[in-house]
């Protein structure tokens, strides 16, 4: 196995989600899929293959991308993006920069084919967009824009950046290639031309994520992300997803964090908690929880804070992705009773994020039939007793009259965003 390297990157609007050796990446900032980071080579090989070379971002693509960001910010509470031609211009622009070059960033080279402008800012004003607020967004290696978009949400630096209060337009860009090293790059330009108070106006007092009854939240969060917010966890470490509330400038007085708590369905409170402050603004606050939360749950947030002298309290629930199958919570090296040629959902929970699960195998590929959903979550059907390994994490699937997987609840399934699974032999 190559060793992998992590990418340090400026900005904090960006986010990667796996590891690349120095040789590979020259300039790493946003978003690479965690399947590029596997060890399966059939896997890298099938990435993409139906692709063409150098396709650009369609019309469908494009409002795809954006209905389901507006989903997501209406979720919230946040206004609707509105589409910039020009701004999908710049997007554009840049992701084919990108594919010409074999590189990702958010900066570009004076003369490398495709130059538009050295930053984003300078793109967009290049495509004609007079900007007064600018941010990007990056990801490469993804199947199809709502993966990209999903990959980063679960960033929280850079979730901040969909969830803005300052923007109220968008462009949006794709390209793929597969002579392109990651065959696929998505780019996303937020703005604003007019007056950003204004904007803010319009917006709720604050932003919570995952947002109030909202059914299809991850569970976790594959740490690489740079600035790292949990530099206690090696890159690829699982933590749970981290939990957030940012409020609005323009309608709030000073916050004081006095509690945020978040606590199962049954009352009971999760205590293996981060509060992160590092390269937060003064108005967002953030929790981690440092195991994964479960799959087809119900949580309940708690913030409690201080606002111009007087006590305040936001509490919201939400629920975490739910699928049909039945599913094994694996945490440790124990045995789990299957029924031949039957489907489980496979959610491995290591007792603490310094447990990477980048790598994984198992020891009969015979009526075996592995499809891997998010880094820790797996869909698993055998025909005979089969060991699994991830990372330190070993654990064996054995064939059973009955089962005691926990079944789906009675909740309606969450809109599982559409995702290419590879079937791995």
């Amino acid at each position: 196995m190559k060793k992998l390297t992590k990418i340090f990157i400026l900005s904090i609007t960006v986010f990667f989600t796996g590891l690349a050796s120095a040789s590979q990446l020259p300039s790493l900032e946003g978003l690479i899929n965690w399947r590029y980071f596997t060890d399966d080579e059939k896997v890298k090989s099938a990435k993409l293959s139906s692709q063409l070379l150098t396709l650009s971002a369609s019309p469908v693509e494009r409002l795809n991308g954006l209905n389901y960001l507006n989903t997501l910010r209406n979720g919230a509470g946040l206004i609707s993006y509105s589409a910039n031609s020009l701004l999908d211009s710049a997007a554009q622009n840049h992701t084919d920069y990108l594919i010409l070059n074999n590189t990702f960033g958010h900066y570009e080279v004076e003369n490398n084919p495709g130059f538009t402008g050295v930053a984003p800012v300078n793109r967009v004003t290049a495509a004609g967009y007079g900007v007064t607020s600018i941010g990007e967004n990056l990801s490469a290696g993804n199947n199809d824009i709502y993966e990209s978009i999903d990959g980063l949400f679960s960033a929280i630096y850079h979730r901040f950046g969909f969830l803005g209060f300052n923007h109220n337009e968008i462009g949006i860009g794709s390209s793929y290639d597969d002579n392109y090293i990651y065959k696929s790059v998505y780019g996303f330009d937020m703005a604003n031309a007019g007056d950003i108070s204004a904007t803010r106006q319009l917006n709720p007092q604050y932003v919570l994520w995952p947002h109030n009854n909202y059914s299809n939240a991850q569970t976790s969060f594959n740490n690489s992300e740079s600035p790292d917010p949990t530099p206690e966890c090696p890159s690829g470490g699982i933590t749970g997803n981290p939990i957030s509330i940012e409020f609005n400038p323009e309608k709030d007085s000073a916050i004081t964090m006095n509690s945020f708590k978040l606590f199962r369905d049954d009352g009971s409170e999760l205590t293996n908690i981060k509060n992160l402050t590092a390269n937060l603004n003064d108005d967002q606050f953030v929790i981690f929880p440092m195991t994964s939360l479960s799959l087809d749950s119900r949580y309940r947030a708690e913030f409690n804070y201080t606002e111009s002298g007087v006590v305040k309290n936001i509490s919201w629930n939400f629920n975490t992705r739910r699928y049909t199958d039945k599913r094994y919570e694996v945490t440790d090296s124990n045995t789990y009773d299957v029924i031949s040629g039957q489907s489980y959902i496979i959610h491995l929970k290591p007792e603490d994020c310094t447990i990477s699960l980048s790598s994984y195998g198992w020891d009969n590929s015979i009526g075996t039939v592995v499809e891997r959903l998010s880094p820790d979550i797996f869909r698993i059907s055998i025909t005979r007793d089969t060991t699994f390994y991830s990372g330190s994490l070993t654990y064996t699937l054995h064939i059973a009259q009955s089962d005691n997987a926990i079944e789906p609840s009675l909740l309606t399934p969450s809109f599982i965003v559409p995702i290419i699974n590879y079937l791995l032999f």
